[in-house]
């Protein structure tokens, strides 16, 4: 407290978003995967073409989906299509993760805290669908003009 006004520091300031590998979310989807693919090479070998596959499948179409999206960003419903998908992989890892803890494959510490940073994905998922507007306002945008008609000199 300063003269009793209680003082707040500002909040930092937030890079600009150039790509989708500006994206927090995006960049921690990609950490996830390669801790799934380390993961999974201790999974049974009869595993080979069921879980092990879909689990590196699943974890591979997070990060994916969010970079198609951010491609077609310029479109709310396109963007947040691809959003909404990326959730749908998440949630689908976190169902393999719990189908390979209960088959006790793994190190259970490791397949624990997958789990949880899935579910911490799908909540940054549903935040940047809900606020996707905040995070990129182009201004490459065309605006119309507000008299309706051509700009005069162009």
């Amino acid at each position: 407290m300063e003269d009793g006004r209680l003082k707040i520091d500002p909040a930092p300031a937030r890079r600009p978003l150039k790509s989708f590998r500006d994206l927090d979310v995006y960049v921690r989807a990609q950490s996830a995967m390669r801790s799934v693919h380390q993961l999974v090479v201790s999974f049974p070998e009869h595993e080979k073409f069921g879980l092990t596959d879909q689990t590196r499948r699943a974890s591979k179409s997070v990060g994916a989906l969010i970079a198609e999206g951010w491609g077609l960003r310029q479109s709310e419903r396109e963007f947040k299509n691809y959003l909404r998908r990326a959730l749908g992989s998440a949630n689908e890892m976190e169902a393999h993760l719990e189908t390979a803890r209960e088959l006790s494959y793994g190190a259970l510490e490791t397949v624990i805290a997958l789990i949880e940073e899935y579910g911490i994905l799908g909540g940054q998922l549903v935040r940047l669908n809900a606020n996707w507007r905040t995070y990129d306002r182009p201004s490459s945008i065309v605006h119309p003009q507000s008299s309706g008609g051509p700009e005069k000199g162009s």
